[in-house]
């Protein structure tokens, strides 16, 4: 759908790119994927890419955008923060690099958060058709 590159002269500085998710249900979502190279980074490089992607997959009609970040960065949660996403929950070692588990955070973005939807379960307080909303 949408991928941008930071390129400094044969360097490629960094990357974005935003894959939508299969299924019908699921055809407005899209999962972001980025990296700036580590000499690169602080330099507002990976804000614009962020917001370039953000732009087109919202232009091509995805509303809703999706992440995993490790808990531990706080550089990147802070960046994504700042473009608008918002933590929805933690995936206990999730991760794995180099033998090491690490927690990842859950993070999405909407195109239109405060636009009305018509939207079911949890999320508007009620619980889905046919559960006992009781808790038991």
């Amino acid at each position: 759908w949408c991928q941008f590159v930071a390129i400094d002269g044969p360097t490629v500085a960094g990357w974005c790119d935003i894959l939508p998710v299969a299924g019908q249900a699921r055809s407005h979502v899209g999962v972001l994927g980025m990296g700036v190279l580590r000499a690169y980074r602080q330099r507002g490089i990976g804000s614009r890419l962020v917001r370039r992607c953000l732009a087109a997959a919202a232009e091509a009609g995805l509303e809703r955008i999706e992440l995993s970040v490790r808990c531990d960065n706080g550089a990147a949660i802070r960046l994504y923060e700042r473009a608008g996403f918002r933590i929805e929950g933690v995936a206990r070692e999730a991760l794995c690099v180099d033998g090491r588990y690490a927690d990842a955070l859950y993070m999405a973005w909407l195109a239109s958060p405060s636009s009305p939807r018509k939207t079911a379960g949890a999320a508007t307080g009620g619980a889905p058709a046919g559960a006992d909303s009781s808790g038991t």
